[in-house]
């Protein structure tokens, strides 16, 4: 990773942060049953990382993806489709680093919260920038509470996993990233377990 736009200080008001490379897979998933949004359509503005531009919600891993999809449920089965995609963007701000958390001024705590002004803040100057995508903690700590356990149930099989405290998601702008090949494609029934 390299330091952002500014070197180092801020110029004209944007704060330097640490900007780098990603290369990975990355994960998704839609909800079928309410009529969710194709595979890996970018999500209207308004939400916690686009306030007023389109950005496509991943993860880094399938159990981070579950839980914020159940943040959204009660303990009822869904049908999802889940997808694995390789992404490849060669600027994305890290805000999982220490560094890039006090150039914005903030912490991974506030950046989790219910409120957003703090995340539409930096998305904005972020966005401003030309940057590809950031990564961001995920906003999950309450699932685990309410949902101590995963259950997906994929090609006639039962998994369960632990549902994760914390996560790393990747936010990406459309038409900012070099690549994006989708590496794999399924559906599956969700539910978050209580016990």
């Amino acid at each position: 990773m390299s330091t952002g736009p500014s070197g180092g200080a801020a110029v004209g008001g944007a704060p330097s942060f640490v900007v780098g490379p990603f290369a990975g897979p990355v994960v998704y998933r839609n909800v079928r049953a309410i009529g969710g949004p194709p595979l890996w359509q970018p999500s209207r503005p308004g939400l916690r990382w686009n306030p007023t531009f389109p950005a496509l919600y991943t993860s880094l891993e399938l159990e981070t993806s579950l839980a914020e999809r159940l943040k959204h449920s009660e303990p009822i089965s869904l049908e999802v489709v889940v997808g694995v995609a390789h992404v490849v963007a060669q600027r994305v701000a890290d805000l999982t680093q220490s560094a890039t958390l006090q150039d914005f001024q903030t912490t991974g705590a506030a950046l989790v919260r219910d409120e957003y002004d703090g995340p539409h803040r930096i998305a904005e100057i972020v966005h401003r920038l030309d940057i590809g995508g950031l990564l961001v903690p995920a906003a999950i700590g309450v699932v685990s509470q309410k949902f101590p356990r995963i259950q997906l149930r994929r090609d006639g099989l039962r998994i369960v996993y632990d549902t994760p405290r914390t996560g790393v998601n990747l936010v990406l702008f459309p038409d900012r990233y070099q690549e994006f090949r989708e590496l794999e494609r399924y559906r599956a029934i969700l539910r978050g377990l209580t016990r």
